[in-house]
């Protein structure tokens, strides 16, 4: 009788293969299976809260809008990843929050993620079409990548809204806009306005400022420079605007008034690593 000389072990492989597959299996389903777990204690949890605020006459705008208000002080502290878990809750909450979706989208930017601040201050503007804060913020956000035609139309939006508690924001970001994008005129009548509306506005000032430097209207870009410094803080590069205002002048003894507060105020600065390489003026 003829015997099968092969090892009898090896009949077993399939089943060694089989098991180990299966242990694969349930090794790579524990991250979900604890995903999936911490879900589920989220949202008993949520619920708990919820039938708590109906006990107590609560509704869950209520717990959104204290969420909203945490993470907004935890923002303030630098406490970003606290302040995170605060707007994730008060989303969880009640979704249609508009603050919520505006305040998450400003933390998203803040910490460099684009894609979920675009999405926010989208949903946001769209949960509330005819608030002057939330045109004003995606207006803001689309002028800063560029897009200017479309931030344009969210100023103008903004502006309609009669319960706009701060247009002069929104003039300021359209003025600012158009000045990025080349549109002076509009810019200069939307920073008039603003500085109608406030008339020491810092960034209104200064934007002035710049512009009238830009379109070579010297004296006008001096006088707004002069306000803004006025009411602001000196700063590296806001002294040397006055110099190159200056200098077009041809005020030489304004000049060295700025070229020594550059020097003595900041002496660490590109500006005054500048000024020490101009000859001094006579």
């Amino acid at each position: 009788m003829l015997h099968d000389s092969r090892p009898r072990h090896r009949r077993y492989w399939p089943i060694a293969s089989m098991v180990l597959a299966l242990l694969l299996t349930m090794v790579a389903a524990l991250p979900t299976a604890q995903a999936d777990r911490e879900s589920r204690e989220a949202r008993q949890a949520r619920k708990a809260e919820a039938a708590h605020l109906r006990a107590t006459g609560k509704t869950l705008k209520d717990a959104a809008d204290l969420n909203v208000s945490l993470g907004q002080a935890y923002m303030a502290r630098g406490q970003l990843d606290l302040a995170m878990e605060k707007l994730q809750k008060a989303l969880a909450f009640y979704p249609k929050s508009s603050d919520a979706n505006t305040v998450i989208a400003v933390l998203y930017e803040q910490i460099g993620n684009a894609p979920k601040a675009l999405e926010h201050y989208t949903r946001a503007q769209k949960l509330a079409p005819e608030s002057g804060n939330a045109n004003n913020n995606l207006g803001r956000y689309l002028c800063s990548h560029g897009d200017y035609p479309a931030a344009d139309k969210l100023f103008a939006q903004a502006l309609l809204d009669p319960f706009y508690k701060n247009p002069e924001t929104a003039l300021v970001n359209r003025g600012s806009c158009a000045f990025k994008s080349g549109d002076h005129a509009l810019a200069a009548s939307s920073l008039r306005a603003a500085l109608q509306h406030t008339p020491n506005d810092p960034t209104a000032l200064l934007q002035m400022a710049q512009l009238s430097f830009t379109d070579n209207d010297l004296l006008r870009a001096r006088a707004f420079l002069e306000r803004y410094l006025a009411a602001s803080p000196a700063a590296a590069d806001t002294l040397m605007l006055g110099y190159q205002i200056e200098q077009k002048v041809g005020d030489r003894l304004a000049m060295q008034t700025y070229r020594q507060r550059i020097l003595k105020e900041f002496p660490d600065s590109a500006q005054a690593s500048a000024m020490a390489e101009e000859p001094k003026a006579p």
